[in-house]
């Protein structure tokens, strides 16, 4: 229960020092999905525990769209 002033500011160093020293690594992970699908793709789930979805994918010819020119 220091007030703040060089004192205190030694004793948070020395914590921090120490907190570095024993503290085990933490590592943080964000990742973003996107999924991009169309209407004649037929089947896609995103699975929950794995990344191979392609397995259960097909496509559906009489929903894609015809090529106008």
């Amino acid at each position: 229960m220091l007030p703040d002033g060089p004192d205190r500011e030694a004793l948070l160093a020395q914590a921090t020092k120490l907190a570095l020293a024993y503290m085990p690594y933490k590592y943080k992970v964000d990742r973003v999905v996107t999924d991009m699908t169309q209407p004649w793709i037929i089947g896609f789930r995103r699975p929950p525990f794995w990344s191979e979805w392609w397995h259960y994918v097909d496509i559906d010819d009489s929903l894609r769209p015809t090529a106008s020119r």
